[in-house]
């Protein structure tokens, strides 16, 4: 819900976890709000072939550098660098953090955004 109150979350025991899923407390989230955030970032690739996939590296010259190593995925079948992958899911938002503390400068705005846009809850 756009302009609702957002409920406090610790960012900095959110980014310990490997992975988090995020679903709001009510309603649906923002997806085509968060889908143009996310294309928006400088490091960030959208799987044309699971387009609900995000690959976030930490800028555009290591998102280039790995496009032309990469495996054309299959809707059942991929394989991503160990990079943070978000995927939006018809209820919740998934972030894999396994890349760890390396990309924490990409993962904690992201959160902080997302986190600041409505009542959530973080599993």
């Amino acid at each position: 819900m756009k302009g609702a109150p957002a409920m406090a979350h610790d960012i900095d025991a959110l980014l310990r976890y490997e992975e988090l899923s995020i679903r709001p407390t009510s309603g649906a989230y923002d997806e085509p709000a968060f889908r143009a955030h996310l294309q928006a970032l400088d490091g960030a690739w959208n799987d044309p072939v699971r387009p609900q996939v995000f690959l976030l590296f930490r800028n555009a010259a290591e998102r280039e550098a790995y496009l032309p190593t990469h495996v054309p995925s299959t809707p059942t079948e991929y394989s991503y660098p160990i990079v943070p992958v978000v995927e939006l899911r018809p209820d919740q938002i998934y972030l894999n953090l396994f890349a760890g503390e390396d990309y924490e400068g990409v993962t904690r705005p992201l959160l902080e955004w997302l986190l600041s846009r409505q009542d959530c809850t973080v599993e």
